[in-house]
């Protein structure tokens, strides 16, 4: 059994090493990655205690890498006020649900609202504001955020969401 428990061990601990390699090559593809944000990866015994990410102001480009949605107990995540792009329900499908503050303000993200958004339950505060390229109805599904309390859209084509109604009056 204690053999047994120690390949388990192994194998984890190689799992963590490959995810932290990944995570620290994506942000370094960013090049975003300081001497400070590289020890904090590599000091983490495990990933999922990583809790916030704050990037803001750092110009960078590309996207999000997708490896962020590995960080289970990611509760902060702001790269505001960068250069990023992609289209918005790609990123909001690959988000943690721990997520509590996201701010994706002043980039240059795409596309429509996406109804994941509505599994983000956790979501206090959420900000997509100067995104000039996100349009549509923002989606129902955000009636889900239940303990949203600031939700910034400004200075983007996004519309509140629109409910239909129809009579049955004959």
């Amino acid at each position: 059994v204690q053999i047994g428990a120690i390949v388990e061990y192994k194998t984890q601990f190689e799992a963590l090493e490959k995810r932290k390699a990944a995570i620290i090559k994506a942000v370094k593809e960013q090049d975003a990655l300081t001497p400070e944000l590289e020890a904090k990866f590599l000091n983490c015994a495990d990933l999922n205690s990583l809790e916030d990410l704050y990037l803001p102001l750092n110009n960078f480009t590309g996207t999000i890498p997708a490896e962020v949605g590995n960080l289970g107990n990611l509760s902060s995540l702001n790269v505001g006020k960068n250069q990023l792009t992609g289209d918005l329900g790609t990123i909001v499908a690959d988000l943690p649900a721990a997520l509590v503050y996201l701010y994706l303000d002043s980039n240059d993200f795409v596309g429509t609202f996406p109804p994941e958004i509505g599994s983000l339950t956790g979501l206090v505060e959420l900000t997509v504001s100067n995104n000039i390229d996100l349009d549509g109805f923002i989606p129902l599904e955000i009636t889900a955020l239940t303990n949203l309390t600031y939700f910034n859209f400004q200075e983007t084509y996004l519309c509140e969401p629109c409910l239909l109604y129809t009579s049955d009056a004959a």
